[in-house]
C-alpha cells in the first residue's frame, strides 16, 4: 500500500491529475511541466512504484515472497480470500495502469519506443513469474501451499494478456475471463481442502488418499476444480489458457523481441499439469488406510464444489458448441 501511494503521489506531480488516462500519460510524455527529460524520468519513477505494488498484491516476480508462506500459515477461508479477491483487485489496478497505453500502439506513433519498452519489461516479468511459480510448485506437498505457488503461475499466465498491446477491449475481456475461472477453480479446491483438514487433520496432499473410493462424487467435483486449473480440455481453464497463448502470439506479430517467452509458457504449462495431477492421484490411484471412513461432506461444501464445477464445465464447453454449431 505504501508503495502504491508513493506512485500515486509522484503520476499526480508528472501528470497533474490521477486520472489514469491516455491524455494525462500523454502530457507526461511530453514533458508539459518541467521539460521532456525530466518529467518522463519522474513518470517512469512514478509508474515503476505503481506497477511494483500491483505486482505484490497479483503475486507477479520479484513481488511473489510472501504468497506459499503465507496461503499455507493462514486459515484457509483467508487463504481463499487472499488467493481470490486480494488478486482480483491486484488485476482490476494492474488494468486500469496498462489499459491506457494501448493508445500508442499504432505505428509511428510518437511514443511507440515508450510501450515497447513496457512489453519488454512485462515479458520478463511474466516469464519469471511462470517459471516461479509452476516449477516452485512441483516438490510441494501441502496442498495449500501447493495452491500457493499455483496462483503465482495463474499470474503468469494473465500478465500474457498485458502484452498484446493493442485492442483494450479484448485485453480486458481476455483479463475477467480468466480470473472468473481462477476463482471457480480456487474457491473450490480451497473448499475441498477445508473439509479434507477439517475431518482428516492435515492438509497435505496425501490426506486426499482414497477418495475416489469413499466419496466418488465428491472427489468428481475436486478434479473438475484442479482439472480447470490444469487446463484440461472442456474445462474453462483450458480456453482462457488457450486465449493466453493466442494473446502471446499476436503479440510476437508486434514485438519480436519477446518470442522467447512462448516455450517458457509451454514448459510451465506442461508442468501444471504434473503438480495438479499429484492431488487426482492421491485420490484415485492411492487405497484408503485401514480407518479412513468416507468423509461427511457438509451441505455448504457440496453447495460450493457443485456449483463451481458446473460454472466450470458450463463455460468450458458452451463457447465450443457454439462455434462447432
Amino acid at each position: 500500500t505504501g508503495i502504491l501511494v508513493f506512485g500515486a503521489a509522484w503520476y499526480f506531480g508528472t501528470t497533474g491529475t490521477f486520472m489514469l488516462e491516455p491524455y494525462a500519460l500523454d502530457n507526461a510524455l511530453r514533458g508539459t511541466l518541467v521539460g521532456p527529460m525530466g518529467i518522463r524520468t519522474c513518470f517512469s519513477v512514478a509508474m515503476a512504484f505503481l506497477l511494483i505494488g500491483a505486482f505484490f498484491k497479483v503475486g507477479a516476480a520479484p513481488m511473489h515472497m510472501w504468497i506459499p508462506d503465507v496461503y499455507q500459515g493462514a486459515p484457509t477461508p483467508t487463504s481463499t480470500f487472499l488467493a481470490v479477491a486480494s488478486k482480483t483487485a491486484g488485476f482490476v489496478v494492474l488494468c486500469a495502469l496498462l489499459i491506457p497505453f494501448n493508445a500508442f500502439v499504432a505505428p509511428g506513433h510518437p511514443y511507440s519506443e515508450v510501450v515497447h519498452l513496457m512489453v519488454n519489461v512485462l515479458a520478463i516479468v511474466t516469464a519469471a513469474t511462470l517459471l516461479i511459480g509452476n516449477l516452485g510448485a512441483i516438490n510441494q506437498q501441502n496442498a495449500k501451499r501447493l495452491l500457493g505457488y499455483s496462483s503465482i503461475g495463474q499470474a503468469g499466465f494473465i500478465l500474457a494478456f498485458f502484452l498484446n498491446m493493442g485492442d483494450a477491449v479484448l485485453q480486458l475481456t481476455n483479463v475477467y475471463s480468466y480470473l472468473l475461472a481462477y476463482t471457480l477453480a480456487t474457491v473450490a479446491a480451497f473448499a475441498a481442502i477445508a473439509m479434507v483438514r477439517t475431518q482428516r487433520g492435515s492438509e497435505e496432499i496425501s490426506a486426499f488418499r482414497g477418495l475416489g473410493k469413499t466419496n466418488p462424487r465428491t472427489a468428481f467435483l475436486i478434479t473438475v476444480s484442479f482439472a480447470s486449473l490444469a487446463g484440461v480440455p472442456l474445462t474453462m481453464g483450458f480456453l482462457v489458457k488457450f486465449q493466453a497463448f493466442l494473446a502471446l502470439l499476436n503479440a510476437m506479430g508486434n514485438w519480436a523481441g519477446i518470442s522467447w517467452v512462448l516455450p517458457v509458457m509451454i514448459l510451465c504449462a506442461a508442468a501444471g499439469f504434473y503438480y495438479y495431477f499429484k492431488v487426482l492421484r492421491a485420490m484415485y490411484w492411492e487405497k484408503p488406510q485401514e480407518g479412513d471412513k468416507p468423509l461427511c461432506v457438509p451441505g455448504v461444501t457440496v453447495g460450493i464444489l457443485t456449483a463451481c464445477a458446473i460454472g466450470l464445465i458450463v463455460f468450458g464447453t458452451l463457447p465450443l458448441l457454439g462455434y462447432i454449431g
